[in-house]
């Protein structure tokens, strides 16, 4: 039987209908992604047009993230921490007028992520200097640094974001322990990596949460200003809904700190021993290289018409009993195969130390040696490597007694 098909009115087949409504469908669709990838570009570009080049900030400017240190991993350090940032993008107060302005610098230790604001070295600092003097006018501290950052880093906060702060006086550079990371962990060490100017890009990514220098070596989507935009947008959100938590619930970013467990059972079961010798040759050049770096954040500090501050980084690994042990959780080397032994990594830290007191030296630099300084006080870290409460606050006193009369003296000097 053969079927036949209807005529419409007009002459066409019913047949052909399906097929026109499909061809239409497949139009508005082709045209929906089409008018949507032009506007996606059209936003993109006015973006790159509008967006002003001066975002290098070490954090999401104006957020707010909340951690949650219990005494078993974090011993000497109780409550929720909240971890804020201002509109420079750095942890610390709104400027308002004072007239000794610091930045400081430098990895996790500097940063003290798991403290809170008030609880932090550099913001007890801050406090401490207004207290010596009883003016609140008179010292302002904010912090810029990050975890897991060494020098090159550092190179990165004073040449791109110490100029874009409203006159800083002084840099307090808190480093060293990162750099010896850096050499230890990497199976070939490259002193001159900063020379070649894909690794500085890198470099510059590493330093800024958000900023226009994008290394070349992220996925193509994270140099878009529309994923930079809604970057910015959902720490915002998150800030926001931290804030009206009032310090309940939790964010990303493993606000619990079992990375830190993680990271101590894996030391815990990886094998601990001496440098190799082949490693131990290549320490001159690791030195030689952090001395470079010191001295090119001292030209970079000073251009921007600051003055820098060296702190010679502290350490606990002598006299640990078994306990303090099993919270150790740095030291990786050669990608993580081994680990240093703590003995060792003391005497290591104590290197560079002396390299940073010798770039002090020749540069004519302030140097505050923290670990002669709090050298046998106890219950200063909570891990060895980061202070916790009471930590924090004898460093702050520290520096405070140190470096307040250099301070005071120049704020009593007359404009120029």
């Amino acid at each position: 039987m053969v079927r036949m098909n209807k005529i419409a009115p007009d002459g066409s087949s019913s047949l052909g209908a399906p097929h026109a409504r499909l061809r239409q469908w497949m139009f508005l669709v082709a045209f929906v992604g089409v008018a949507l990838l032009a506007l996606i570009a059209l936003a993109e570009i006015v973006l790159r047009v509008s967006r002003p080049d001066d975002r290098f900030y070490p954090y999401h400017r104006n957020s707010t993230h909340l951690f949650y240190p219990s005494e078993q991993a974090t011993p000497g350090v109780s409550g929720v921490s909240r971890f804020t940032t201002n509109s420079f993008g750095t942890r610390g107060p709104e400027l308002n007028g004072e007239r000794i302005r610091i930045l400081t610098i430098g990895g996790s230790t500097t940063a003290c992520t798991v403290l809170d604001d008030e609880e932090s070295w550099p913001a007890l600092l801050m406090n401490y200097l207004i207290h010596d003097v009883n003016d609140s006018a008179f010292a302002w501290v904010t912090n810029s640094g990050m975890d897991g950052k060494h020098t090159d880093h550092h190179i990165m906060h004073a040449k791109y974001l110490l100029p874009r702060l409203p006159k800083i006086d002084y840099v307090i550079v808190y480093a060293g322990l990162n750099d010896v990371g850096k050499w230890l962990y990497a199976e070939k060490f490259d002193p001159h990596y900063l020379d070649d100017l894909n690794n500085w890009s890198n470099r510059v990514g590493e330093a800024f949460q958000v900023s226009n220098y994008t290394p070349k070596v992220f996925q193509w989507y994270k140099k878009l200003e529309l994923w930079k935009s809604a970057s910015i947008a959902k720490d915002l959100i998150v800030s926001s809904l931290e804030t009206k938590k009032n310090l309940k619930g939790s964010i990303a970013q493993d606000a619990q700190l079992k990375w830190m467990e993680d990271a101590r059972r894996q030391r815990q079961e990886r094998e601990k021993h001496f440098v190799h010798r082949a490693k131990m040759e290549t320490l001159p050049l690791a030195l030689q290289s952090y001395r470079d770096n010191l001295t090119l954040i001292v030209r970079l500090v000073r251009e921007a018409g600051a003055e820098p501050v060296f702190v010679a980084q502290a350490i606990q690994h002598q006299f640990l009993n078994e306990e303090e042990r099993r919270r150790l959780w740095m030291g990786a080397m050669d990608g993580g195969k081994t680990y240093i032994k703590e003995e060792q990594m003391l005497e290591i830290l104590n290197t560079f130390n002396l390299g940073m007191r010798e770039v002090a030296r020749q540069e004519g630099v302030a140097f505050v040696d923290i670990p002669d300084l709090i050298q046998g006080q106890h219950n200063l870290f909570y891990d060895a490597v980061h202070f916790n409460e009471n930590g924090a606050r004898v460093m702050a006193r520290a520096l405070a007694d140190r470096l307040g009369p250099i301070f005071r003296s120049s704020a009593s000097r007359p404009v120029p």
